[in-house]
């Protein structure tokens, strides 16, 4: 009777081919984690500063041009960003009703374990309207990864 199968030296060479390919492919996977935590701080940043760009624009359009109608628009979508507030923060409270647990210094936790830890001020720290403040949105845990926003300040 004729046996078949697999030899052993056939299941020990698949096996130390695995080995060899797990050993290339496994850091490759460990180091996605990074990747997503930065990516996450990127996103977050570029969200804000074109949130803001949209919010200039309503702001530069309100009052000039109301659609379907002849008479001036007045938005109560725009976010004044003016004042002794953080721009950014005070951005993310307008338009979101206080979006994760921000406070009207400029600084505080946002969802994904992100922060924003500093936060120019439109008129206090010296940008003007028309002009862009910019914040640091950083991730709160290891590794430590941070992203620039920036945000257009509007008048009252």
């Amino acid at each position: 009777m004729k046996q078949t199968g697999f030899t052993l030296i056939e299941m020990i060479t698949v096996i130390i081919l695995l080995a060899v390919l797990s050993a290339t492919a496994l850091p490759k996977f460990i180091n996605l984690s990074d990747e997503a935590k930065a990516a996450a701080v990127a996103g977050m940043a570029d969200n804000i500063t074109a949130q803001g760009k949209l919010n200039f624009a309503a702001w530069t359009l309100s009052g000039v041009f109301n659609f379907g109608s002849s008479t001036p628009a007045t938005s109560t979508k725009v976010t004044v960003i003016s004042g002794t507030n953080g721009a950014c923060a005070t951005l993310l409270i307008g338009a979101f009703n206080n979006f994760g647990t921000l406070t009207s210094v400029g600084t505080g936790t946002l969802p994904g374990n992100l922060s924003i830890v500093s936060d120019q001020a439109c008129g206090a720290d010296g940008v003007s309207i028309g002009s862009a403040a910019t914040c640091t949105i950083e991730n709160l845990g290891n590794p430590n990864i941070s992203a620039v926003a920036s945000v257009i300040c509007t008048g009252s």
